[in-house]
C-alpha cells in the first residue's frame, strides 16, 4: 500500500482534492460569518420571521395598480408572477406600498 501512496498521480490527486476542499471550507466560513453579522442584534422572533420567506421570491406589486392609470407595470407585473407560477416557484407577493 506504501507504494500506492508514494506514486506521483496520487500526490496530484491529493493535492488537487486537499486544495478544493480548503476552498470550500474557507468559503463556507465566510458564509457562516456574513450570517451572523446578519442575524446580529435581532430577537428569536424576528429571526423566525427572516427564515419564514426565506425560499420564496419576493416580489412587490406596482404602487398604482391599475390597468387604466398604470397599464405597463401592472401588465409587467402579472407577467412576472405568471413566469414564476410556470416555473413553479414559491411566491411572496408584497402589497405594503400599493397606494390604490
Amino acid at each position: 500500500m506504501k507504494k500506492l501512496y508514494t506514486e506521483n498521480k496520487y500526490i496530484k490527486y491529493n493535492k488537487r482534492s486537499a486544495l478544493k476542499k480548503w476552498k470550500r471550507k474557507l468559503k463556507h466560513k465566510s458564509w457562516e460569518k456574513n450570517k451572523r453579522k446578519r442575524l446580529q442584534g435581532l430577537s428569536k422572533a424576528e429571526i423566525k420571521e427572516i427564515n419564514k420567506f426565506k425560499d420564496y421570491v419576493s416580489v412587490k406589486t406596482p404602487e398604482s395598480f391599475s390597468f387604466i392609470g398604470n397599464p405597463n407595470e401592472t401588465i409587467e407585473f402579472i407577467n412576472k408572477i405568471e413566469k414564476l407560477f410556470h416555473k413553479r416557484k414559491k411566491t411572496f407577493i408584497n402589497i405594503s406600498k400599493l397606494m390604490n
